[in-house]
């Protein structure tokens, strides 16, 4: 998916006007339960923000790296203009520089397996027994974003605009909030909306779903004769609408709690045109062995896609100083995927000019309707169908901590370092050589983040 939904934004804003991280990755990388804002209401007093007449400047480098695979570098630099009458201007610039290896969705095998890259020019071999990955991958992405508010009917209303770009993906968006706080400040409804409209444009042409990947050793089951019979012209697109009401509530001196409900809409081309699905062979009749894949075909996905959500948050002061953060969001959709998401930090302040969080999230989702890990020859083909194990079922374990320390008024520096651990479960089901072997590619990744923020 290419947007994060409204409520990870909010959650993103209420934590640090600057948040980085995988979600702001790249489309073909991102990793699962993550992708980068497409709506960010600022809840008011939870933000650091600067005197009116001074800008405030967030900074940050994102440095990601999963074992074997995906490493990237994320530069990303925030700016919020404080004018009179509460009135802000706050812009974002973002950069996405990633290489390594990027599992393609077909299955290992016990032979050497051979796969044309997406261009179409040129290939890359996997050994028996390995996961295929294609190890030239690499990919960028610049983004820019602005926001508005002022004072509006009582409440702050908020406009904005989002515009990202990839070399074969351009993303762009606008949104709007609103924010009315009563009962003397101590509590808030929001209200946003956000739309995107996204085009893609992949290497070498979008792919005809359930085509065979061309010119892959497996190729028995085929019947392409060139590559151009794989692909299609022009290009796809998607729209997304995204909707969130939001309730704040002050319950103490020390405690604040959130709840919100989303709701996002899809529309157009959801497939990943980089991945496919290997049908594999259930009876030996191309002399292969049972198991091994026949051939691979392209994906295919909905055109559509609904995602309701609910999400609950809890701060809360100890000790004068301290602060507990924790939160659970419940997300589902009518692909047939649901997800779990529990955030605990807790902020320990050393003094007045240091203090450290340590971090804890747990993530656990089902598998979609359609996600299938391989197809069998036996098995009439389905409508729908991706091995993306970025859709299937799994958890995903973060462990953490950020030290942060104040320079002087208004100057911090803050470092953070993070280990991510992903598992998923391999079919009960596997025929012949598939069984027992590792088909769901677990995954450990390690996270570091430096940031800088200052007013001027």
């Amino acid at each position: 998916m290419k947007h994060q939904t409204i409520v990870e934004a909010l959650t993103a804003a209420t934590d640090t006007l600057l948040e980085t991280g995988p979600k702001a990755a790249p489309r073909r990388w991102r990793p699962a339960g993550a992708s980068a804002a497409a709506l960010c209401l600022s809840l008011p007093g939870l933000l650091h923000a600067a005197e009116p007449g001074e800008w405030s400047i967030d900074s940050a480098i994102l440095f990601y790296s999963e074992t074997d695979r995906v490493s990237a570098v994320e530069p990303v630099i925030s700016a919020t203009r404080q004018f009179t009458n509460d009135r802000s201007l706050s812009a974002k610039l973002v950069y996405d520089a990633l290489t390594g290896a990027s599992p393609s969705g077909a299955v290992p095998s016990s032979m050497p397996q051979t796969y044309t890259r997406p261009s179409g020019e040129g290939s890359y071999t996997t050994a028996p027994g390995e996961i295929p990955l294609d190890d030239t991958f690499r990919d960028s992405r610049i983004a820019v974003s602005g926001n508005w508010a002022q004072p509006a009917f009582g409440g702050t209303g908020t406009l904005g605009f989002n515009v990202s770009s990839e070399y074969d993906y351009l993303s762009l968006g606008v949104n709007t909030g609103y924010a009315y706080d009563f009962a003397k400040n101590n509590a808030t409804l929001s209200f946003g909306l956000g739309y995107a409209a996204d085009t893609i444009e992949p290497e070498g042409g979008v792919p005809v779903a359930g085509s065979c990947l061309f010119g892959a050793s497996a190729s028995s089951g085929c019947t392409e004769t060139s590559f151009d019979e794989t692909r299609r012209g022009g290009d796809e697109s998607k729209d997304t609408l995204d909707l969130l009401l939001g309730y704040t509530q002050v319950l103490g001196v020390n405690t604040v709690a959130q709840f919100n409900v989303t709701l996002s809409q899809s529309d157009g081309y959801h497939t990943d045109p980089f991945k496919v699905v290997s049908v594999v062979d259930t009876d030996n009749s191309v002399g292969n062995g049972i198991g091994e894949a026949e051939r691979h075909i392209h994906e295919s996905r909905p055109d559509s896609r609904v995602k309701q959500g609910l999400f609950f948050r809890l701060k809360h002061m100890l000790f004068g100083s301290d602060v507990l953060d924790a939160s659970y969001r419940f997300q589902t959709d009518d692909w047939g995927m649901s997800s779990h998401t529990l955030d605990l930090r807790y902020r320990w302040a050393l003094g007045d000019h240091h203090a450290i969080t340590p971090h804890l999230r747990y993530y656990d989702q089902s598998a979609v309707d359609f996600y299938t890990p391989f197809l069998r020859d036996d098995q009439p083909l389905p409508t729908e169908y991706t091995a993306d194990y970025r859709q299937g079922s799994f958890t995903g374990i973060t462990v953490g901590a950020e030290y942060e320390t104040r320079i002087w008024d208004g100057t911090s520096l803050r470092f953070a370092l993070e280990y991510y651990e992903q598992n998923g479960d391999d079919p009960a089901n596997a025929p012949g050589q598939l069984a027992g072997r590792e088909i769901f590619p677990d995954m450990q990744a390690v996270m570091g983040r430096i940031n800088f923020d200052f007013d001027w």
